[in-house]
């Protein structure tokens, strides 16, 4: 990370009125500079999240967490996030929900990829979310993540919790990202003993059916 910081920090002292004056041409230069910049600087975190998130250290870390009321606070957190976008959220918790064995920084990387992607792949002037909890077998949390994007062509659902997996950019509208959300979301279901599976439909959305252990 140490490099991109470096290079993050001198584009922006070449931006200090201090250093001397720019052109416009240069001052559009730097802008698309620390556009790509900041864009890698995300990206690079992703990655080192995912490599945190395959050490055994992390994966054996679970404690309980509320899940409904997690739900209750993401509601309420996710339009500050995007407030670019238009969004909608519906939610339909069940009463009186055990707490599933997940703490809440893994709670918050699985929703936070479900969110991104929906709010990333969505073209609509709306972008509705859909989030739903209630008891489900064997001892587990049933949570269905729904949202209206552009849905994944049936030849990609087998393959987008692979890791570095994406779908073709005419699809996606040239999104850019390393294909490793869904990768991180899957791997942190199953390694807290849950399951996870997707049904989609073309230009509809996508619905992320997981379970997590009471």
């Amino acid at each position: 990370r140490t490099p991109i910081s470096v290079l993050k920090e001198k584009i922006s002292l070449l931006d200090d009125p201090a250093t001397g004056p720019l052109n416009d041409k240069q001052r559009e230069t730097l802008a698309v500079a620390w556009q790509s910049i900041t864009r890698l600087h995300q990206l690079f975190d992703r990655l080192l999240t995912f490599v945190a998130a395959s050490e055994s250290g992390m994966g054996a870390d679970n404690t309980p967490a509320d899940i409904s009321a997690y739900i209750e606070k993401l509601a309420k957190l996710i339009p500050t996030l995007y407030p670019q976008a238009k969004i909608n959220i519906v939610k339909n918790i069940a009463r009186g929900l055990p707490k599933v064995m997940m703490n809440g920084d893994k709670l918050d990387l699985i929703f936070s990829n479900l969110v991104d992607n929906a709010v990333k792949f969505n073209t609509k002037p709306e972008v509705l979310i859909n989030i739903s909890a209630a008891k489900g077998p064997d001892k587990t949390v049933s949570i269905i993540f729904s949202d209206n994007g552009s849905g994944i062509p049936p030849e990609d659902r087998d393959r987008v919790f692979e890791k570095f997996y994406q779908i073709e950019k005419y699809f996606t509208g040239q999104v850019e990202g390393i294909g490793l959300g869904l990768a991180l979301v899957k791997k942190l279901v199953e390694e807290a003993g849950g399951t996870i599976r997707l049904e989609s439909r073309l230009k509809i959305g996508s619905d992320f059916f997981f379970t997590l252990p009471v």
